[in-house]
């Protein structure tokens, strides 16, 4: 059977088989969505009403019809307290219903995903998303579906057409499906509800950003609080029904100063947790800020370190940031798009999927292994920040095994199958960029394991003897990474296109907290201005020992485009043997012409 397809002024023609029409028109048919596993939901019902109504009536004349379409609703409640120097800047408590929808022409094999192009979207009316109104009305929620869905089906069609034209002028080398289809999943969590004393933290979080008030060369600083539950509603037409319930609680504490020299220097700590009551303890907190604050303030009477070559140390967070960045974010997103352009393909940066090549192959020493599992909730005492038991495509979660003894043996999948994994593993998640929305496969919660250990005590002994071979004076213990915090859109702007080259981001970010020791006394000294030089992937491999116990870290990553992920690495400290720093390049500041107004 042949049909004529005409998109956005353009014409395709494509053939589908009779079979596999009729496979399709069989699948719409035994699939029609039904709320009735979510306890009488109004919005579920709405979704499954909407969603059946465009199965069996969505098309317009003579194009294809959507082979699939699912509705990811997220009802989340947040709670954002900020305060400065003393003063609340913030306290607020709102709620947002949005609604994603992922609609598809074509057929498994190939649709109108894994494509950028720039569509015509100001001629829809939506796509994508869209708010939902936070009542239960049926009516006003199934009418808010349907402009969605009309504005995502179009901008399907016209995507599809393009996808199509750019594979007959570029063909692909491996024909890979652009859809799996797994296990369906049905699975129903309790809806989650914010419980705080919301005045008490309040006050909590004004008593801690005031703490910066000692320490008068520390110019700006700030600390939030933000709770927030996010029930997701998942519907699609091949049969998954489920209700993911999450409640996530982030401290996240800021400072920046100036050095003597001129140089910006700043740090920034968080504390992130998972449970309805799950506050951190104000007097660790307490007890850390003060840490953090004095911590920086000596770095800013600070020379800049000149280079360095030779074992480095890193210990707690610093190990569990070079697992997460090198490891997590390398096995993460590992189909890459086809882009309609050469233009396009190099504006769309990522430092994702650098390590999606490498399966069979070492990357790692022998004794250790890596897995992820988003389904773990605690470990020891602590909860875990990146649990989560369905991801964003309505799939149950997995754990996968990414290395085993030193070799690269799986990938973070979402849906979009590769030449290797045909199948996901549940680890979808959602995306925004500049020209739509992808769904990623990425890390929740990663376990680095070991089948050797030692005490710190060995760690740094080791340490020093390594650098005795080498001929240096000194090592290097580095405590802490800088990490990803909240930026506004205009300051991520700056900070990608500051740090980006033509191969993208360092695959490591800067040190906050360094340390040298000196060879013949063993005494640390705090140390700044050292940056990473020319680090590959090799980095894991040049691991040569680590302690016996692991740094639990729960923390917020966020991405260039403003999408945050909850994660959670579990990763011992780590001796390198050999890694090569330069002296930081940075832009020197002027300082204030008047001084700061509390510190006369």
């Amino acid at each position: 059977m042949i049909i004529s397809n005409r998109v956005g002024g353009g014409c395709f023609w494509l053939r589908i088989s009779t079979l596999a029409t009729l496979l399709i028109l069989l699948t719409t048919s035994s699939t029609l969505a039904s709320a009735d596993d979510l306890d009488g939901s109004v919005l579920m019902q709405a979704m499954a009403d909407e969603l059946n109504r465009n199965m069996t009536s969505l098309q317009i004349e003579h194009q294809l019809k959507p082979y699939y379409i699912s509705y990811r609703a997220t009802d989340e409640e947040v709670v954002f307290v900020k305060a400065e120097f003393g003063g609340l800047v913030s306290n607020q408590r709102h709620r947002n219903r949005d609604l994603y929808v992922d609609l598809r022409v074509g057929d498994y094999s190939l649709d109108n995903s894994n494509f950028i192009c720039q569509t015509s979207g100001s001629s829809y009316i939506e796509s994508d998303r869209t708010n939902l109104p936070l009542e239960d009305n049926y009516d006003a929620i199934r009418n808010s579906i349907w402009l969605v869905t009309d504005g995502t089906y179009k901008k399907a069609l016209e995507t599809f057409s393009r996808k199509k034209a750019v594979i007959e002028n570029q063909p692909r080398k491996d024909e890979v499906p652009d859809f799996s289809r797994p296990a369906v999943c049905r699975e129903v969590e309790q809806p989650e509800t914010i419980d705080i004393d919301q005045a008490s933290w309040v006050e909590k979080i004004v008593q801690l950003s005031g703490i910066f008030k000692k320490f008068p060369k520390i110019y700006e600083s700030n600390v939030t609080l933000r709770t927030n539950t996010n029930n997701q509603y998942f519907l699609d037409t091949e049969g998954n029904r489920n209700r993911r319930a999450d409640i996530k609680t982030c401290t996240e504490i800021f400072a920046k100063a100036r050095s003597e020299d001129g140089d910006p220097i700043e740090d920034y700590i968080s504390f992130c947790n998972s449970g309805p009551d799950d506050l951190s303890d104000i007097a660790i907190m307490t007890k850390a800020i003060e840490a953090m604050a004095e911590t920086l303030s000596l770095q800013t009477t600070l020379e800049k370190e000149e280079g360095y070559s030779g074992p480095v140390l890193l210990t707690g967070q610093a190990a569990a940031e070079l697992f997460f960045q090198v490891l997590g974010k390398g096995s993460s997103d590992p189909r890459k798009p086809l882009f309609e352009n050469e233009v396009l393909a190099k504006t769309a940066k990522s430092d994702l999927g650098d390590l999606v090549g490498r399966i069979g192959r070492k990357v790692m020493p022998d004794f250790l292994s890596a897995y992820d599992d988003p389904n773990l909730t605690e470990w020891g005492k602590t909860s875990l920040f990146g649990h989560f038991s369905i991801d964003d495509q309505g799939v149950q979660a997995q754990r996968v095994e990414l290395i085993k003894d030193g070799k690269m043996t799986g990938l973070l999948m979402g849906r979009s199958p590769t030449k290797k994994f045909a199948d996901t593993n549940g680890h979808g998640r959602f995306r925004n960029e500049t020209y739509g929305f992808r769904v990623y496969g990425m890390p929740g919660v990663l376990v680095i394991e070991s089948k050797e250990s030692n005490t710190m005590d060995e760690l740094k002994s080791r340490l020093i003897n390594i650098c005795k071979d080498y001929g240096n004076s000194y090592g290097l213990i580095i405590t802490r990474l800088a990490a990803t915090r909240p930026r506004d859109a205009a300051e991520r702007y700056m900070q990608y296109y500051a740090s980006a080259t033509g191969a993208g981001k360092p695959i490591l970010s800067s040190p906050s907290v360094a340390y040298k020791v000196d060879v013949e006394t063993g005494k640390v000294e705090l140390i700044r201005g050292l940056d990473f030089s020319s680090i590959t992937l090799r980095i894991l491999r040049d691991i040569v020992a680590v302690n016996q116990d692991k740094y639990v870290y729960n923390f917020m990553y966020r991405d260039d485009n403003g999408n945050e992920y909850p994660m959670s690495v579990m990763a011992p400290s780590v001796l390198i043997e050999e890694v090569d720093m330069a002296t930081t390049e940075t832009k020197t500041t002027k300082a204030p012409v008047l001084r700061h107004p509390y510190f006369k």
